[in-house]
């Protein structure tokens, strides 16, 4: 990245302050594959863990860059450890079939418990990179 680092986030609703879905991008999520899917829970899960995933690279990628103009209350290892878990639950995310039911599709696995496994790893994020809106 030349001439400095950026991290941005698209997200700016209070709400999504209190969750993952603070990751959400929905420009992403066209560009990613996210129209992929025919569920909205699948959908935004697999968006939600792609899109945090992309930031932690950008912030584990130019850690001592972003070191030297500001605070960083994680270690670079915590940080590549923590891509390695929301990489599991993407590939976890992503290899739960959606199934039909009658003319409708269903995505079996809890979106609330995928939220919560999310939520296990990002939370700690989401100050970090609101500093930066």
């Amino acid at each position: 990245m030349s001439g400095g680092y950026k991290i941005v986030n698209w997200l700016k609703c209070e709400d999504t302050m209190k969750n993952c879905e603070f990751f959400y991008d929905p420009t992403r999520a066209i560009y990613d594959g996210g129209a992929d899917y025919l569920t909205r829970e699948k959908h935004r899960l697999v968006v939600i863990a792609n899109s945090a995933w992309g930031l932690l690279l950008n912030l584990s990628c130019y850690y001592d860059e972003i070191l030297e103009k500001r605070k960083i209350p994680f270690g670079k290892q915590e940080i590549d450890d923590d891509m390695d878990k929301v990489s599991a639950l993407k590939r976890k995310f992503k290899d739960i079939s959606e199934i039909k039911v009658g003319d409708d599709w269903e995505y079996p696995f809890n979106y609330e418990q995928g939220m919560k496994e999310l939520d296990e790893v990002l939370l700690k994020y989401i100050p970090f990179f609101k500093e930066e809106q």
